[in-house]
């Protein structure tokens, strides 16, 4: 933590002001890392027997397709997310 880090420096943080273009590169480069570490077996993650790793190098295709659509939804889910959040009471 910065003892001096003021509230507009926290606004530029918050991945909804940034513009398309740089929302789209910090993205992707996350992408390649995640999978950089799953292509190497670095990270394991899956539930019970059925682990991401098997899925990615087995079906490329339908990895890419599910991971596409999580992508695309993302902002939908926030929203929906946001519009249920309740009220504050004073």
């Amino acid at each position: 933590m910065q003892g001096g880090l003021a509230y507009e420096q926290l606004l530029n943080l918050d991945p909804s002001r940034w513009r398309p273009s740089q929302r789209l590169i910090i993205t992707i480069g996350i992408a390649f890392i995640f999978a950089f570490l799953l292509a190497f077996d670095a990270v394991q993650i899956g539930v019970g027997n059925l682990l991401l790793n098997d899925f990615a190098k087995k079906t490329p295709a339908l990895a890419l397709a599910v991971g596409g659509i999580t992508g695309l939804a993302f902002a939908a889910v926030r929203d929906v997310i946001f519009r249920t959040r309740p009220d504050e009471r004073r």
